[in-house]
């Protein structure tokens, strides 16, 4: 992905291409030794060229936000009128044969031609009008002709160029929203991991100091179980509860714990089932809910305690998922580079408003989760170089990992080490 000094720089360069485009087109119009000028729907006049105003002899200020009609020759307002109207309806105007009116009154009979002026959603915005200027040329039917030709080969020219600034704006606008959006989202992802690495440095400290006293308290109670004898069953269920407590405290803290620290990985060709295995004796399994595994035993090159890690997740959240009673099925698919593991429960499944959210951190919908143990298994999926998604109907979590890591991979777990 692009950091934000390459989305600001290609930034720079969009702005830099619609500057000099503009230039060019604006040293175009300005260097025609034809009249030029530019005008919106309404005929009033939003720009010329510095012939236009020689011609007439206006300064380039007094023209601007003129009607077109404010240089037209008394005897030429109706063709003028006419041809506006056709160039509205049609589109085009082409060697209209009116006079213009100078500052000082005097006309003088000109050949205009119109093009069309588009915004980037192709709406009609105006018109380029060129102008030639016929008091020099006399009778003759052949210069006339010549003179047409050449009028009609710049107008053509002359529309090429007016209509490839729109669509290069038009370019370079969305593709200023597009590098706008990246960094805002690149910002954004900065701002968030700025602010995860301070939880994290809080978290971890918390986490630590957590850890002993629980350890103590766990064995303490240990103690006093087997030294208690005759223990009656309010004292057993509060045991029972005691124990329940450090094992949800002590699975929080390894969440937290997992997911701040990013350890090198330890790597070995292990068996899917191996992996998966070791997963289900750690947990504790309700009775009514059943295991299967489906598929061939694959071997792949990975850190076996971290994928452990990611399944012991999975199958936890699935067993929350279920409560009492259910299945959950977890399919190995060989797909020749890459072994999908898909971890099936058959429960309700997750809300729709939660897949997109499902693995980002500190997302949680349980009242003593973490919010971090989905994150983790992301973050441990992604450092093997794989993938990790949930789908519904039936509720599915699903593990690509590859076969074998990549050279670049294992190139970054050896610096990292």
């Amino acid at each position: 992905m692009l950091n934000i000094k390459q989305l600001r720089k290609e930034l720079e360069t969009a702005y830099d291409a619609l500057l000099q485009s503009e230039l060019r087109y604006r040293a175009l119009y300005e260097g025609f030794p034809d009249l030029c000028r530019t005008i919106n729907t309404d005929g009033i006049i939003l720009d010329c060229n510095e012939s236009y105003a020689k011609h007439l002899g206006y300064s380039k200020q007094e023209i601007t936000g003129k009607s077109i009609f404010a240089h037209t020759a008394e005897d030429s307002l109706d063709s003028m009128r006419e041809s506006f109207e056709t160039w509205k309806k049609g589109g085009y105007v082409r060697n209209k044969e009116v006079r213009l009116k100078r500052k000082d009154g005097s006309t003088f009979p000109v050949l205009v031609s119109a093009t069309n002026l588009y915004d980037k959603n192709d709406n009609l915005i105006g018109s380029n009008t060129v102008i030639r200027d016929m008091s020099k040329v006399n009778g003759n039917k052949e210069k006339s002709r010549l003179v047409e030709l050449e009028l009609n080969q710049t107008v053509l020219s002359n529309k090429k160029q007016a209509n490839i600034l729109p669509k290069i704006n038009h370019r370079l606008e969305k593709q200023n929203e597009k590098l706008k959006k990246e960094i805002a989202d690149k910002t954004n992802e900065l701002i968030k991991k700025e602010q995860l690495a301070v939880i994290g440095q809080l978290s971890s400290r918390l986490a630590h100091d957590m850890r002993n006293p629980l350890s103590i308290i766990k064995i303490v109670t240990e103690v006093m179980k087997e030294t208690s004898s005759n223990l009656d069953e309010k004292s057993i269920e509060r045991f029972s509860k005691i124990d329940r407590a450090i094992s949800r405290m002590s699975h929080q803290i390894d969440d937290v714990l997992s997911f701040i620290r990013i350890k090198p990985l330890e790597l070995d060709n292990t068996s899917v089932y191996a992996i998966l295995d070791s997963a289900i004796t750690t947990l504790k399994i309700p009775e009514n809910i059943k295991i299967e595994k489906i598929g061939d035993n694959v071997t792949l090159l990975c850190d076996p305690k971290s994928i452990e890690v990611v399944f012991i997740n999975l199958i936890t959240n699935a067993i929350q998922a279920l409560g009492e009673k259910g299945e959950i099925k977890i399919k190995i698919e060989d797909q020749t580079d890459w072994v999908a593991i898909n971890v099936i429960d058959s429960g309700a499944g997750v809300p729709e408003d939660n897949l997109a959210t499902i693995f980002d951190p500190l997302f949680t919908t349980k009242q003593s989760g973490t919010g971090l143990g989905l994150s983790s298994c992301k973050s441990m999926v992604e450092q093997h170089g794989g993938t990790i998604e949930v789908t519904n109907n039936p509720s599915t979590f699903i593990v690509r990992l590859p076969r074998k890591l990549s050279a670049e991979l294992k190139v970054e777990k050896k610096i990292e080490g």
